[in-house]
């Protein structure tokens, strides 16, 4: 049982997450609400838990992949909930998302069941998990980490242990604060090769291979070349506490600044 490991939520990330914990020989038992995942991944040699509690009391370790804190709260907590079916001891790590405050709440729950739970959110997109050269960014007890560093060397290249409860996810909001802004970045760069009448494939490999050059642009340029805005991953904000979008910043002022770009453009 000491090799068993859960995963639940088996979606663009948590799908590679599994196949690379079996990959590393582990026992994986995953589950989701939806059964098309559970029944390829039982293809590739997982097993398939008929619900929360059968996983529960098979994995003394589980990772959670899921969206939100709601989606968490709902498999964490309650009567069959991960801490009240979890051996005394087990361990949690939350790969969502979420506030550190909603994190150290999920953290407060577990504890008082005598689960251990770390915020463990992820890094990388779906390339990463399928490649297991995911980030980690955690928060929570050392031990832990210690304990699991080979499963959570199985997914992934690179792992940051930034202190208590909470720090994962602070961590994590800075990075997708810079997500954001490469994102925008990077589409306003494309807009503007192709109003100047570039070949935007000779521009993705330039900046591929020069200092311009980044994470994003280099996974999702090409996207946007193709016009492939075929969504991922489910919508979910980039504010999601501290840095909200300040109310001056709506639509309007997104159109104005289009036009600005676009009187540049006719003037040059």
């Amino acid at each position: 049982m000491e090799n068993n490991i859960g995963v639940i939520g088996i979606g663009n990330m948590g799908f590679g997450m599994s196949c690379n914990l079996l990959e590393a020989g582990f026992n994986v038992y995953v589950y989701d609400v939806r059964p098309e995942p559970l029944e390829e991944m039982k293809k590739r040699g997982a097993v398939a838990a008929s619900g929360v509690v059968d996983l529960a009391q098979k994995c003394p370790v589980v990772f959670s992949v899921l969206l939100d804190y709601q989606q968490n709260l709902s498999v964490i907590d309650g009567p069959q909930g991960l801490v009240k079916n979890m051996k005394q001891g087990g361990c949690i790590f939350v790969c969502s998302t979420i506030s550190p405050l909603e994190a150290r709440e999920l953290h407060r729950v577990a504890k008082a069941n005598g689960i251990r739970l770390l915020d463990c959110p992820i890094s990388g997109g779906p390339e990463g998990a399928r490649a297991g050269t995911l980030s980690l960014m955690i928060g929570g007890d050392t031990g832990a980490v210690t304990e699991h560093r080979k499963a959570l060397e199985a997914i992934s290249a690179n792992i940051y242990h930034f202190g208590d409860v909470g720090a994962g996810e602070s961590a994590k909001a800075i990075n997708q604060l810079l997500v954001a802004v490469n994102n925008v970045a990077t589409a306003e760069a494309m807009l503007l090769a192709s109003k100047s009448g570039l070949n935007l494939k000779e521009i993705y490999n330039l900046i591929s291979n020069s200092a311009g050059n980044s994470w994003i642009f280099q996974h999702r340029a090409m996207r946007m070349i193709e016009h492939d805005f075929k969504p991922r991953v489910r919508q979910q904000r980039h504010s999601n506490w501290y840095f909200q979008s300040p109310p001056s910043y709506n639509n309007s002022t997104r159109q104005g600044s289009m036009r600005v770009l676009e009187t540049w453009m006719t003037r040059r």
